[in-house]
């Protein structure tokens, strides 16, 4: 289950640029990928000892997302659906999420 997960997102290419974030702050976000090069994945990680809630945020002036873009936690599968500004997140402790951003 991880292991296809972990290298798809590793040969993405991790990106020191986020272009993105979480608030609470508490919940780290890391890139991988180029849009120019296919999907962009971002890892969310709670490491708290507590459940965390938040909200990822995308910077327009690093990532332009477009509004049919398709967001999918994949180790769930689960679709996330926009709310607001951003779409939501939720961790148990030590709890990792791996978003991948599809272009239409």
């Amino acid at each position: 289950k991880y292991q296809p997960v972990i290298k798809r997102v590793a040969e993405s290419g991790w990106q020191p640029v986020t272009g993105a974030r979480c608030s609470p702050a508490k919940i780290q976000i890391e890139r991988f990928g180029l849009p120019a090069s296919g999907p962009v994945y971002f890892t969310a990680y709670n490491d708290t000892t507590v459940f965390q809630t938040g909200i990822l945020s995308i910077d327009p002036l690093v990532l332009k997302v477009p509004a049919k873009a398709t967001f999918t936690e994949l180790l769930s599968g689960k679709s996330l659906v926009r709310q607001g500004e951003g779409w939501p997140l939720s961790l148990q402790p030590g709890e990792v999420m791996v978003v991948e951003v599809r272009r239409p």
